[in-house]
């Protein structure tokens, strides 16, 4: 595309309203086409303001997630206090960073779906105009205070666990809906441009290393320095720990150009996502019809509802961390079926529901009982026999050799909603006797056991000998 093109593009009447329109209140950056970015602070008030940064060579237009009473006084190395007494909002943008077009489309669906069930009315969504999508929500949505604390000056605390709090659950959605697409993680894996062995998880597939951090989700920062330091006091008495945490964050606006594909960021239905194609965005083929950010509704009932949620999860999410800090297990001896808990017995008498589930639970299961690698996969064959039917001896294999390759870890916990349950395993007697993981409950079983055989308390581990957290 010509410099000719790229202003003709942004000499549109109906694109500089719609870049006005979202640029009020906002920090606004240009990005030239070699990726850095130009004066800041700067704001769009008037078409001309978008002529001018266009010759001055911007091609793309960026803008701030929060909201300023004067972004023209923003200044490198503000104190939060400060940031604080500036900013008037902000707003929820959920940056979908999947490399696959297609993955990224499910995504977004299954995002915007869970933001829907609280009853969020005005969620925006677009095209990036690079490889995926954004979602987005007003700060008009947002309720004036979360406990009595205005919610203004509770950024960037309350996006991160909203968007941690989407992402938990999200998660087993967003795994199945890939897996139906593409069933073979090495295909995925090659989709994505990763390897296999860092796609396996503790519940199979694992969905952190496709859609990122909720942190990197929480929109892309545009190179200013200036650091909110840890932010460690949420509201409803939820301690949580975000680190460094950089202010001034930014998004590409709806409407812009992208600065490399220099196609158009574009707001869309959610219903219309599945048949979008990236040449729908090439600026000779746009139309501005849809808003992105939609300001004109005020109606936060759907967004309580979802913060609510969000606070007791974190507050719960923050007392299991501590629980789990507290029981360290190490165990260097092989434990044998006989300490086993009844929901592994049962797996182990062969499935007709839950085979591939089964394969994982086995596997993590059986290397942390000290069964050597060859051990494993040995009974999982054998194992593999008593299903009904047996899974194909192909699968079995790569499953196998993906888990070798793949560092330790524990299996699913009992109350996994994707795992045990719904595979008609019983987990009652387990969760009774206190252990939320297999795990938990042999090792438990077997020290019981040789306390009783030796009539001696078993040599307590220093934290220093421990390296293991169980009930994860």
């Amino acid at each position: 595309m010509s410099y000719k093109q790229i202003f003709d593009y942004y000499s549109r009447d109906d694109v500089q309203q719609a870049l006005l329109e979202v640029s009020v209140d906002k920090e606004i950056a240009g990005i030239f086409k070699t990726g850095s970015f130009g004066q800041r602070p700067n704001v769009l008030v008037y078409p001309t303001d978008i002529v001018n940064m266009v010759k001055s060579g911007t091609v793309s237009f960026h803008g701030s997630v929060e909201r300023w009473d004067n972004a023209m006084s923003l200044r490198s190395g503000m104190l939060k206090e400060d940031l604080d007494s500036l900013r008037k909002g902000f707003e929820l943008i959920i940056d979908i960073d999947i490399k696959d077009f297609e993955f990224a489309k499910v995504c977004t669906k299954i995002f915007f779906d869970e933001l829907s069930r609280h009853g969020i009315k005005n969620i925006g969504v677009k095209y990036t105009g690079g490889k995926s999508f954004h979602i987005g929500v007003p700060f008009e949505a947002f309720p004036a205070s979360i406990d009595y604390v205005p919610t203004k000056s509770q950024y960037p605390a309350v996006p991160q666990v909203i968007i941690s709090y989407l992402k938990h659950k999200t998660v087993p959605k967003i795994r199945d809906a890939i897996l139906s697409l593409e069933p073979d993680i090495e295909k995925i894996a090659n989709r994505l441009n990763l390897q296999a062995t860092a796609l396996i998880g503790t519940d199979g597939l694992d969905v952190d290393k496709i859609i990122g951090s909720s942190r990197k989700m929480l929109s892309q920062d545009m190179g200013i320095k200036s650091v909110d330091k840890a932010v460690t006091g949420f509201v409803g008495g939820a301690i949580t720990e975000f680190g460094l945490f950089t202010s001034r964050h930014m998004f590409r606006l709806p409407y812009s150009l992208h600065e490399s594909s220099l196609l158009v960021s574009l707001p869309m239905k959610i219903s219309d996502i599945d048949k979008f194609d990236k040449a729908d965005a090439a600026p000779e083929n746009v139309e501005v019809k849809e808003k992105f950010l939609d300001r004109s509704v005020r109606d936060s009932a759907g967004m309580e509802s979802l913060i609510t949620e969000a606070m007791d999860w974190n507050s719960s999410r923050m007392k299991q961390e501590e629980v789990k800090k507290k029981f360290i297990i190490t165990n260097s001896d092989k434990i044998t079926e006989s300490f086993f808990p009844p929901s592994i017995k049962k797996i182990m008498g062969g499935m007709a529901d839950g085979r591939k589930r089964s394969v994982l639970i086995l596997f993590n299961f059986l290397r942390n009982m000290n069964w050597e690698d060859d051990e494993i996969e040995n009974f999982i064959g054998s194992w593999n026999e008593k299903n009904t039917p047996p899974l194909p001896l192909n699968y079995i294999r790569s499953q196998i050799r993906w888990l070798r390759a793949s560092r330790k870890m524990l299996p699913p916990n009992f109350e996994n909603e994707n795992f045990y349950k719904p595979m008609g395993i019983n987990c009652d007697v387990e969760i009774n006797a206190g252990s939320r993981n297999p795990v938990t409950y042999a090792i438990r079983e077997f020290r019981s056991s040789s306390r009783k055989m030796y009539k001696k308390p078993v040599k307590k581990q220093s934290k220093k000998e421990n390296d293991e957290y169980v009930d994860g």
